[in-house]
C-alpha cells in the first residue's frame, strides 16, 4: 500500500436524537469522491469513534465502504483506552475487508515504550493489515518516540506515521532514521508546507471535509502556493482537536458526541 495524496478522516454526522445520520453521511463520503480525494479514514479521531458503540463503528464502516467501492483505499480508525479495544476496532477492519489502519496509542492509560510496542504489535499481528501510527501526545499522553518505532520499523506492515504532535523536528528524524520503512504522514494542517517542503506526499486532513478540493491541489506543487494562501486562515483559526465541531455546522451536520 503506498501512501500518496489526502486521506480525509471523515466526520460522523448525527440527527437530532443522536443517532448516525446515514443520509448525510452518504453526501460527505459523494463530496469527497467527487472532489478527487485519494484515501479515506474511517472512524478516527474526526470521526468521534471515541463516542461510537461498536455495532456504530461496524455500521458507519460498512456504509462508507459501500458508498467508496473501492474506488480510493479505506484505513480504519483504531484507538480505545486497552489493547483489548484496540483488536475490536483492527479487527472489525479487517473483517469488513478495509485496506489498512491508522492506530493511536490508547487513550489516558500512558504505556511506556516497551508496552506502546507491544500494543501496536499485537494489533497488526492480528489485523494484518498495512498500518499507519497515529502520533498525537496531545490527544492520548504518550507519543512515539524512536524507542517504539526502534522496535516497529522492522514489521512491513507499519508502513507509515500520521503526525500531529506540532513538533516538526519529527519530521527529518523520522525521514532520516526510518528511510524506507516509515513513511511521515502529514497531520497538522496548519503545518502542511513544511511536511511538503520536507518532501511528504500524503496528508490526512481533518479540515478536507470543509475543503477537499483545496486540500487536493495543495499536493499539486503548480497550485501549492495559491491554495495556501486561500486556505490558511482555515487551518491557523483551528484547534487540532476542534475539527469535527468547525466541519460538522459547515455541513450542517446536528449534534457532537
Amino acid at each position: 500500500m503506498e501512501l500518496t495524496g489526502v486521506y480525509v478522516p471523515v466526520i460522523t454526522p448525527f440527527d437530532e436524537s443522536g443517532r448516525i445520520d446515514s443520509a448525510r453521511l452518504d453526501a460527505v463520503i459523494g463530496s469527497l469522491l467527487a472532489a478527487g480525494i485519494n484515501g479515506i479514514v474511517a472512524c478516527g479521531t474526526t470521526g468521534e469513534a471515541y463516542a461510537l458503540s461498536l455495532e456504530e463503528r461496524r455500521a458507519v464502516t460498512a456504509r462508507i465502504k459501500e458508498i467508496v467501492n473501492g474506488s480510493v483505499p479505506i484505513l480504519g480508525g483504531v484507538g480505545g483506552m486497552s489493547t483489548d479495544q484496540a483488536l475490536d476496532h483492527a479487527l472489525l477492519a479487517k473483517a469488513l475487508e478495509l485496506d489498512g489502519l491508522m492506530v493511536a496509542a490508547p487513550a489516558y492509560c500512558l504505556p511506556t515504550d516497551d508496552e506502546l510496542a507491544t500494543h501496536v504489535s499485537t494489533v497488526v499481528k492480528a489485523a494484518g493489515l498495512p498500518t499507519v501510527l497515529y502520533d498525537y501526545p496531545q490527544r492520548t499522553g504518550v507519543s512515539f518516540s524512536t524507542v517504539v518505532l526502534d522496535r516497529l520499523a522492522d514489521d512491513p506492515l507499519v508502513i507509515g506515521i500520521k503526525e500531529a504532535s506540532g513538533d516538526l523536528d519529527r519530521i527529518p528524524l523520522i525521514q532520516q532514521r526510518y528511510a524506507g520503512a516509515i513513511d511521515v504522514v502529514c497531520g497538522a494542517d496548519a503545518h502542511a508546507p513544511t511536511f511538503f517542503g520536507a518532501g511528504v506526499r500524503c496528508w490526512i486532513g481533518g479540515i478536507a471535509n470543509l475543503l477537499p478540493a483545496a486540500h487536493v491541489a495543495m499536493l499539486d506543487p503548480a497550485q501549492r502556493e495559491t491554495y495556501t494562501q486561500r486556505s490558511c486562515r482555515s487551518w491557523s483559526s483551528s484547534n487540532p482537536g476542534d475539527t469535527s465541531a468547525r466541519s460538522k455546522p459547515a455541513w450542517p451536520c446536528v449534534g457532537s458526541r
